[in-house]
């Protein structure tokens, strides 16, 4: 699994919060934990997953409503592809991103 250095994103491109990938990394390192869920797929929330995705970590996207989880990965998908386009991401890393996100209206 390709790991995601901090200093190969550029968040001044597209919508990730630079403290909150640096935060993500650090866990990512010092804490065993590899899966997260985050309740809520608002524009929050759909942030907080795709960092947490990019920084290698096998990623839960809940939502009561699948119209807000349609959003929530419709977002994400844009941010990646943007991020692939000026040059910050390769496709490879695209899809590990991608295939470490699931998305659910489920709480189980």
């Amino acid at each position: 699994m390709a790991k995601v250095k901090v200093k190969e994103i550029d968040t001044r491109n597209f919508e990730i919060s630079q403290p909150l990938l640096s935060l993500c990394l650090i866990v990512s390192y010092l804490c065993p934990m590899k899966k997260v869920a985050v309740i809520g797929a608002g524009t929050m929330g759909s942030g907080i997953a795709q960092v947490f995705a990019m920084a290698g970590f096998e990623t839960i996207v809940y939502d009561l409503q699948t119209a807000a989880i349609e959003r929530a990965e419709a977002a994400i998908e844009k941010n990646l592809a943007k991020a692939v386009q000026i040059g910050k991401l390769d496709e490879g890393a695209k899809q590990e991103t991608r295939d470490r996100l699931t998305y659910t209206t489920v709480f189980a």
